[in-house]
C-alpha cells in the first residue's frame, strides 16, 4: 500500500532538489529488497520542500478535495459556454446599441430614439420646476407659520407684559431675530450665536420668558424700555423732568393714547435708545 502511494506521488510530482521545490524523499527497500526513492511522512501526511527549504505537510484529504474543486469549476465552465453558446458570432457592442434603441420604442409605435431623449429632458425639467416651485411654497409656509408661533409667544408674553414698558411687537421687532424654531419650540440665541441656557433649570434650555429676560438683560438700553426704570415726571420732549437728556421721554398713558404708527416709531426710537417711555 506504501508502494503504491509512493508511486502515485512520484508520478505526479518531481523530488526536491536544492533551490527548487519538491517533495522530500527517503530511501525506502520493497518486500523483495528492492530499493526505491519514498516520499517522506509527518503524522501520516507527505512532506512538500519549498525552494527556499521550507517544509510543509500535504493533508490526505487534500488532492482529493482538490480534484473536487477542480472538477466543479470545469462543469460551471461547461455550463456556461453551453448557456452562451446560442450568442456566438453576435458583436456584444452592436447588440447592446440595438438593445438600447429598443427600449427606448414606444409599444404602439416607432419613433426617433433622439426624440425620446428630448421628451425625457423635456419632462425632467418639467418636474424639477414644479417641484422647485412646491419647495418655495412649502418654506414660504414654513416661515409664515414660524412668524406666527413668534408673534403668539411674544403677544402672549407674560415677562413683557410685566416688566417692559412698550408693547409686544415692538419687542418682537428688537428681539425676534434671536428665537428659532426648532422642533416645534421658540428657542433663544445670544447674538453670538450661542443657544440660551437656563439660569433656573441647570442643564436645560431656557423657557420663551426666561430667554427674553436675558436678552434684554444684556441690551445696552433696557433701562429706556424697562418699566419703573426709576424716572420721574411725565413729559414727552427730554428736556426736564429728571429724564435723561437728549432723549425724547413718553408717559405710559400718554404712549397708550397714540396711533398704533406713532406707537411703532416711539418703540423702535426706545430700542434704540432715543426715547424712553416711563410710567405715569
Amino acid at each position: 500500500m506504501m508502494k503504491l502511494l509512493t508511486a502515485a506521488l512520484l508520478s505526479g510530482f518531481r523530488p526536491f532538489e536544492p533551490g527548487k521545490a519538491g517533495w522530500k524523499t527517503v530511501k525506502a527497500k520493497a518486500e523483495d529488497g528492492t530499493e526505491f526513492e519514498a516520499v517522506a511522512l509527518k503524522e501520516g501526511n507527505p512532506i512538500w520542500i519549498e525552494a527556499d527549504g521550507t517544509e510543509r505537510t500535504l493533508g490526505s484529504d487534500t488532492i482529493t478535495r482538490l480534484n473536487g474543486e477542480a472538477a466543479s469549476h470545469r462543469k460551471r465552465a461547461e455550463d456556461a459556454e453551453n448557456k452562451y453558446k446560442p450568442f456566438e458570432g453576435l458583436d456584444p457592442a452592436a447588440a447592446r446599441g440595438a438593445l438600447e434603441t429598443v427600449s427606448k420604442l414606444d409599444q404602439k409605435k416607432l419613433i426617433d430614439a433622439g426624440e425620446v431623449d428630448k421628451l425625457k429632458d423635456s419632462m425632467r425639467s418639467e418636474f424639477k420646476s414644479e417641484n422647485d416651485k412646491l419647495l418655495g411654497d412649502l418654506n414660504a409656509a414654513r416661515e409664515e407659520t414660524n412668524g406666527l408661533r413668534r408673534a403668539t409667544a411674544f403677544g402672549g408674553s407674560k415677562f413683557i407684559g410685566e416688566k417692559l414698558a412698550i408693547p409686544s411687537d415692538i419687542v418682537e421687532s428688537v428681539f425676534g431675530k434671536n428665537f428659532k424654531i426648532e422642533e416645534g419650540k421658540l428657542v433663544g440665541y445670544y447674538n453670538n450665536g450661542d443657544k440660551i441656557t437656563s439660569k433656573a433649570k441647570i442643564g436645560e434650555f431656557a423657557e420663551f420668558d426666561e430667554a427674553l429676560g436675558l436678552l434684554v438683560d444684556q441690551y445696552p438700553n433696557k433701562n429706556s424700555i424697562l418699566k419703573g426704570g426709576g424716572h420721574g415726571g411725565s413729559g414727552n420732549n427730554g428736556g426736564g423732568g429728571g429724564g435723561t437728556p437728549g432723549k425724547a421721554r413718553y408717559s405710559m398713558s400718554e404712549y397708550e393714547k397714540l396711533p398704533p404708527a406713532e406707537q411703532r416709531r416711539i418703540g423702535l426710537e426706545a430700542g434704540q435708545g432715543k426715547a424712553e417711555i416711563v410710567e405715569g
